[in-house]
């Protein structure tokens, strides 16, 4: 019967105050992986927003493009708007949607700006 009192939550003995502990420290680690997680799912959502803008910004390009076959000037595709969307690239997560996008976006301003 002590045996099973020292398992015991409420029990003096230091049985029962260690589960405690160790419980309370799962909560805690729970708790922290819960953060983790929800922190992950908004970079995802944001990562996905900025790549729906950039994908939106090359399909302009790509009209722009078919637009001015006889014109080497646009006045859509410009200075600022590479600028804006380098700002846009930048706040990507990942390193390979980072170069990927500049990528993208070089050959774009090879073709409007040089």
């Amino acid at each position: 019967m002590l045996l099973l009192l020292g398992y015991s939550t409420q029990s003096k003995l230091p049985f029962g105050s260690k589960i405690q502990e160790i419980s309370a420290q799962q909560q805690t680690v729970k708790e922290q992986k819960q953060a983790i997680e929800a922190e992950k799912v908004a970079t995802e959502e944001k990562d996905d927003q900025i790549e729906e803008k950039l994908e939106a910004a090359l399909d302009v390009a790509d009209k722009e493009r078919i637009y001015l076959t006889n014109k080497n000037e646009s006045t859509i595709i410009t200075e600022d708007w590479f600028l804006e969307n380098k700002q846009l690239i930048d706040q990507l997560s990942e390193d390979t949607d980072r170069e990927e996008y500049t990528n993208r976006f070089k050959s774009v301003r090879d073709v409007f700006l040089n």
